[in-house]
């Protein structure tokens, strides 16, 4: 199906193995991982990257599962839309912000004002769009959690839980999020067009494209959990590089003890999947020339 812009609705079946195309590219991630692990830059890394032309993927230490933190956004946002597809009220529906939860914008900036009242189309672009907390949280408490237990079981994710501070999940399993996104396989076209138009639109990204080609369009989400007492934190990045016509998901989920070491690293292997996944194109371009 032709026509959108974010989305590309099909049907195909993801290969059982590892693609060997990826062989070196997963050597080369492994080897960044465990350098960096030997100079104590981080604790863990765990990668997952598919092929969204194909469905050929590879991964790197799978089986390592991490706190979401505020990558829940997207399954929150997937709920919502998947419940206004049957109920379209719900969109319009207010909700007002008391203000008792204090917040700001990207770099400083106010985003919502006490005492004023805003629907849930406009909080689900505040959260995604503005990476607003305070909407996250607001969304989160007005929807009913079996809503939410329901989304993770359709799509066959373990959630027990939503509310399990100790919930964690590895980067294969989150992948699926933007995975039926892209392929419009558990929402409507048009519901997933709309959430992967807020993911691309969003003036938060962080390091999926810190150093990529400005041309280069995006839909992802960043996650970020800490714990301050034992000094653990958790930096991830998830989402959906549209590389000519060779779009791929990544995601790159990561602990450690400095944020600015985790960015580092996730920052080195996007590189690196991008001028892997570049140059492998160029050369297959030239080569039927």
């Amino acid at each position: 199906m032709k026509g959108y812009k974010l989305t590309q609705p099909l049907l195909w079946a993801k290969p059982i193995a590892e693609s060997k195309e990826y062989r070196i590219l997963k050597e080369q991630i492994s080897g960044l991982v465990k350098e960096e692990q030997k100079s104590k830059q981080i604790a863990s890394a765990s990668v997952y990257l598919m092929s969204l032309a194909d469905g050929s993927w590879a991964s790197v230490n799978s089986v390592d599962s991490f706190f979401p933190g505020t990558l829940e956004k997207l399954p929150l946002l997937i709920t919502y839309l998947r419940e206004s597809e049957t109920n379209p009220r719900l969109m319009t529906k207010k909700m007002v912000y008391d203000g008792q939860l204090a917040h700001t914008g990207n770099n400083g900036s106010k985003i919502m004002e006490p005492g004023h009242s805003y629907t849930i189309e406009e909080l689900l672009h505040f959260m995604i769009a503005s990476s607003d907390k305070v909407a996250f949280e607001m969304l989160e408490k007005n929807l009913d959690i079996n809503s939410l237990k329901k989304t993770y079981l359709d799509l066959k994710i373990p959630r027990a839980d939503p509310n399990n501070p100790s919930y964690q999940i590895n980067a294969k399993r989150y992948s699926r999020f933007f995975m039926v996104l892209y392929n419009a396989s558990y929402l409507s076209v048009k519901s997933s067009e709309y959430a992967l138009e807020l993911l691309a639109g969003q003036n938060n990204k962080v390091e999926l494209e810190h150093e990529l080609s400005g041309s280069v369009k995006m839909a992802n989400e960043t996650g970020e959990w800490y714990d301050d007492q034992a000094k653990i934190y958790e930096l991830h990045e998830s989402g959906i590089v549209y590389c000519n016509s060779k779009p791929y998901l990544l995601t790159i989920m990561t602990r450690g003890a400095n944020n600015n070491d985790l960015g580092g690293l996730i920052n080195k292997i996007s590189r690196l999947v991008y001028d892997n996944i570049t140059t492998e194109g160029n050369a297959q371009l030239t080569a039927s020339k």
